[in-house]
């Protein structure tokens, strides 16, 4: 099953990940609402739903500090938050 949003907060970075029915498409979130897209982040469309947040994660890292370390377990799969 494809899940068509995924929203979270990876490294202090909101993100909402959408696919499509050939590509995954990454987008920063706003404070107010507004997404505008990341070209920054590529998911190749091979990844599947369950190994999108290691991708992030990967892509992310850089961006880790010890305040908004990113917490793996509440992500398993299904449209959730990490807040």
């Amino acid at each position: 099953m494809i899940v068509k949003n995924i929203t979270l907060v990876a490294f202090g970075k909101k993100l909402k990940i959408i696919r499509n029915s050939y590509q995954w498409k990454v987008f920063y979130l706003g404070n107010a609402g507004k997404k505008r897209e990341a070209h920054d982040l590529f998911i190749p469309s091979s990844i599947k739903q369950d190994d999108v947040l290691t991708s992030v994660t990967d892509l992310l890292h850089e961006s880790a500090t010890v305040l908004n370390n990113l917490d793996l377990n509440p992500f398993k799969t299904g449209n959730r938050r990490i807040f």
